[in-house]
């Protein structure tokens, strides 16, 4: 309980910093600040498999054997 407590907590701070900093940035120069940059119980999503050739001859085999 007490990790969920410092993560909710973690998620006003980083709003509000991310916030202050867009406020007082010069748009000409870089990027918004998200959250997710401030957060640091953030984990990013897991990006997938990218498909290729390759990477589908390493997956027949799975579907295979869940289909027969």
């Amino acid at each position: 309980m007490a990790e969920a407590r410092k993560t909710a907590d973690w998620d006003t701070a980083a709003a509000i910093i991310a916030t202050t900093i867009n406020v007082n940035r010069d748009p000409r120069k870089g990027r918004p600040v998200t959250i997710q940059d401030i957060h640091p119980y953030h984990t990013p999503a897991p990006r997938g498999i990218r498909l290729t050739t390759e990477t589908l001859h390493e997956l027949k085999p799975i579907f295979e054997k869940m289909n027969g």
